[in-house]
C-alpha cells in the first residue's frame, strides 16, 4: 500500500524543491565505486543474500536517477528484476521490467544497445521461468543475441543461447536444445563469469540426461565441471548431483547412484536451512526498504524550510502533507497485516517444498534399494520384485510430475504415461516386444492420474508375464484419445495365450472401480481392454 502513493509523494517533494529553491545534490560516486557496488550485488546474489544485493543496486540507482542517466536507470532496474527473479519474487521482477519497458517507450528507443540487450535477455529469462511462454523466450533471446553478436558481448551471447536452448528443452526438442547449448559451450573460454560457465555445463549435462545420453552427462559433471568445482553454488551442486543420480541409475551403476544420493540428501538439508534463514531476512529487509522509500524524514525537512516562505503557502503545504501522512498511516496498518500473512505464506511454501524434496528423495532411495535386490535374484524370483518396483516407479513418476507443476491438483497424461512406459523399455527389449503408443494431451485430477498409472503398470506386467509365451511377433498397443465427453482408453496385446479365454483380472477390476469406469475385455484376437471415461475433471 505504501508504494501506491510513492509516485505521488515524490512529485510532492519535487514541488517543494521548486518552491523553496533547494536543489537535490547528486551523490558523489565515481566509476570505481559504481563497479564495486555492482560486483558486491552479484556476489550477494550468488550467495542467495538477495536483500543486500538489492541494497547495493539501489545505491547505484539513486545516483543514476539524480544524474538523469537513462541507460543507468534502466540497467539498475533490470538488475533489480533479475535479483527478484532469483529470489522467486516473480511479480516484483515483472513490475520492474514493466517500468523499464515504459522508460524505453518514453525515450523513443533512444537507449544504448548494450542496455537494451541486457533488458531483452532478462525479459527472456522471466518469460521462461514465470510465464512459461517459449515463443516470448525465443523472441527476446534472439533479439538479445543479435545485439550481443554485433557488439561482441560473449557473456550475453552465452546467456541468450542458454535461454534459447532451455525453451527448446521445455518443448522436449532435445536435438535443438543440445545444438544451442553446445554452441554456447564453444564460446565459453571467452567468459570470465564462472557462475555462468557452471550454468552452461549443467544445462548441457541435463539435456544429455533427458535425451538418454547418460555417459555424456556424466562426463560433463565429472570432467568439464571439475575445474569449476569451487565456483559451484549450493543450488548448482544439487543440480549436478541430480543429473549424476539419474545417469548412474539408468546405466546400472547402483553403487554410484546411491553414493551421489547420500551426498544430495546431506547437501539438501544444508541448502534449505540457509534458504529459510535468507528468506526470512529478505522479507524483513523488503519491508524496511519500502518504508525507506517513503522518505518521511526528507519530507519533514522540506516542511521546516517552508516556514521561511509566505504563511498561506506554508499552510497549504502543511495541510497537503498531513493528508498524505494520514494515507500513509492507514496504509502502514494494512501493510503490517499483509507482512504477517506473507511471512506465514512463505513459511508454509518452504515447508511444502522441503516435504516434496524429501518424498522424492525417499522414493528414489526405495527404487535403488529394490534394484540392488533384483541383481541378487534369478529370473523367476525377480519377476515379483520387478512388479513391486514398477508400481513404486509409477508412484514416483506421479509425484515428480505433480511436484514440477504449479497446480498440485491435476496432472497431464501425455508425459506421465510416456514416462511410465520408459520404465518398461528395458523389459520390452528383453522380451522382444514392439510397442505402439498413441496418447493425446489430457489433464486429469491427481487421484485419477494415480489409479490410471497403476492400471497401465498392471496391464504391462500381465502382458509380459502371461500373454506371449513362445510366439515370435509380440505387440503391445496403447491408445488414449480425448473425446467431447472425456477420453477413450484402449490397451491391446496380441498374445496368443489370451485368445478365446475369459479373463477377469482382480486388481484391474478394483482399479477400474476407483476410476469409476465400465470396462470391456475382448480376447478374439489377443487381449483388448478398453473403457471410456466421462467428465474426468469433475
Amino acid at each position: 500500500m505504501i508504494f501506491k502513493y510513492k509516485s505521488f509523494f515524490i512529485i510532492f517533494l519535487f514541488s517543494l524543491n521548486l518552491i523553496f529553491g533547494h536543489d537535490n545534490q547528486v551523490p558523489k560516486l565515481n566509476k570505481n565505486q559504481i563497479n564495486f557496488f555492482l560486483q558486491k550485488a552479484d556476489s550477494c546474489k550468488s550467495e542467495l543474500d538477495f536483500s543486500n544485493a538489492s541494497k547495493y543496486i539501489v545505491k547505484v540507482l539513486d545516483y543514476y536517477q539524480l544524474s538523469k542517466d537513462l541507460d543507468g536507470v534502466i540497467f539498475c532496474k533490470v538488475k533489480l528484476a533479475e535479483i527478484n527473479r532469483h529470489a522467486a519474487l516473480y511479480e516484483n521482477a515483472f513490475d520492474y521490467l514493466v517500468e523499464v519497458e515504459n522508460l524505453i517507450k518514453k525515450s523513443k528507443n533512444n537507449v544504448n544497445p548494450s542496455t537494451l540487450m541486457f533488458y531483452y535477455n532478462r525479459k527472456a529469462s522471466l518469460s521462461t521461468e514465470y510465464f512459461s511462454t517459449p515463443d516470448s523466450t525465443l523472441y527476446y533471446s534472439n533479439k538479445a543475441l543479435k545485439i550481443a553478436e554485433k557488439i561482441k558481448d560473449f557473456e550475453i551471447q552465452l546467456l541468450s543461447l542458454m535461454e534459447i536452448g532451455y525453451a527448446y528443452e521445455n518443448q522436449t526438442k532435445y536435438d535443438l536444445a543440445l545444438f544451442y547449448y553446445n554452441k554456447g559451450i564453444s564460446i565459453i573460454d571467452s567468459i570470465t563469469n564462472q557462475q555462468i560457465k557452471c550454468d552452461a555445463y549443467i544445462n548441457l549435462a541435463r539435456v544429455y540426461s533427458k535425451s538418454r545420453q547418460y555417459k555424456q552427462a556424466v562426463k560433463i559433471c565429472e570432467d568439464d565441471l571439475a575445474p569449476l568445482k569451487k565456483y559451484l553454488s549450493i543450488v548448482q551442486q544439487l543440480l549436478v548431483l541430480d543429473i549424476k543420480i539419474v545417469a548412474y541409475e539408468q546405466t546400472g551403476n547402483v553403487a554410484k547412484a546411491y553414493e551421489n544420493l547420500k551426498l544430495r540428501l546431506q547437501l539438501n538439508d544444508l541448502y534449505y536451512k540457509q534458504v529459510e534463514k535468507d528468506k526470512l531476512q529478505e522479507i524483513s529487509d523488503k519491508f524496511r526498504l519500502q518504508e525507506k522509500n517513503v522518505e518521511i524524514g526528507r519530507s519533514r525537512e522540506k516542511i521546516e524550510r517552508a516556514r521561511n516562505n509566505q504563511l498561506l503557502l506554508f499552510v497549504i503545504v502543511l495541510l497537503f502533507l498531513l493528508g498524505i501522512l494520514s494515507l500513509i498511516y492507514y496504509s502502514n496498518k494494512i501493510s503490517k497485516k499483509n507482512k504477517q500473512l506473507n511471512v506465514l505464506s512463505e513459511n508454509n511454501a518452504f515447508l511444502l517444498r522441503e516435504a516434496n524434496h524429501r518424498i522424492n528423495n525417499n522414493l528414489q532411495l526405495i527404487v535403488i534399494l529394490i534394484s540392488e535386490e533384483l541383481e541378487k535374484l534369478n529370473d523367476n524370483e525377480s519377476l515379483s520384485v520387478k512388479k513391486i518396483l514398477s508400481k513404486v516407479e509409477s508412484i514416483a513418476t506421479l509425484h515428480r510430475h505433480l511436484y514440477q507443476k504449479e497446480n498440485k491438483n491435476e496432472i497431464e497424461l501425455y508425459h506421465y504415461l510416456k514416462e511410465i512406459k520408459q520404465y518398461f523399455d528395458e523389459l520390452f527389449d528383453e522380451k522382444k516386444v514392439q510397442t505402439q503408443f498413441e496418447i493425446q494431451e489430457h489433464v486429469v485430477t491427481i487421484d485419477h492420474g494415480m489409479y490410471l498409472g497403476l492400471l497401465l503398470t498392471e496391464l504391462f506386467i500381465n502382458s509380459l508375464k502371461y500373454a506371449f509365451k513362445e510366439q515370435e511377433e509380440r505387440i503391445i498397443k496403447l491408445q488414449l484419445k480425448t473425446t467431447s465427453k472425456g477420453y477413450y482408453f484402449e490397451y491391446y496385446d496380441n498374445g496368443q495365450e489370451s485368445i478365446g479365454r475369459t479373463i477377469k483380472p482382480k486388481l484391474i477390476d478394483k482399479l477400474c472401480k476407483q476410476l469409476q469406469v465400465n470396462y470391456k475385455i475382448q480376447t478374439d484376437k489377443g487381449f483388448c481392454f478398453s473403457f471410456e471415461k466421462v467428465n474426468t475433471n469433475e
